[in-house]
């Protein structure tokens, strides 16, 4: 079974939620279950490249 985990990120400015939401991130790509990630921006992200993520920057903040 494909599993692609569709997720909204940034970078927050808060430096705790920052590391937490990168913790998160890592064990993410980490797991072997996970084929694909897509990461959705709200502006341009300074990510390290991982074969299992592709960044999509939309521009604008996401509402719910």
């Amino acid at each position: 079974m494909k599993v692609v985990l569709i997720i909204p990120f940034y970078i927050d400015k808060h430096k705790a939620r920052r590391k937490e939401l990168f913790t998160c991130l890592k064990k993410n790509l980490s797991n072997p279950l996970i084929e694909q990630i897509v990461a959705v921006c709200d502006k341009p992200v300074n990510i390290k490249q991982h074969p299992k993520l592709r960044i999509i920057n939309i521009g604008v903040r996401q509402k719910y």
